[in-house]
């Protein structure tokens, strides 16, 4: 259990850190709740789909 909160605690790091650098850049960006549950919708525009699935 410990290696998972150190696994989830490295990536919020992560993220904020990426979020950080895409504001300094001055790339317009929104953020959202780390680790929420996200719908997402797809529309395909190209020859191939791949789907991933993780658990």
């Amino acid at each position: 259990m410990k290696a998972l909160i150190q696994r989830v605690k490295w990536a919020r790091e992560l993220y904020e850190l990426f979020l950080d650098r895409l504001v300094g850049m001055g790339v317009p960006t929104l953020s959202g709740v780390f680790q929420a549950d996200m719908l997402v919708t797809l529309a395909n525009d190209g020859p191939v789909t791949i789907l991933l699935e993780s658990k």
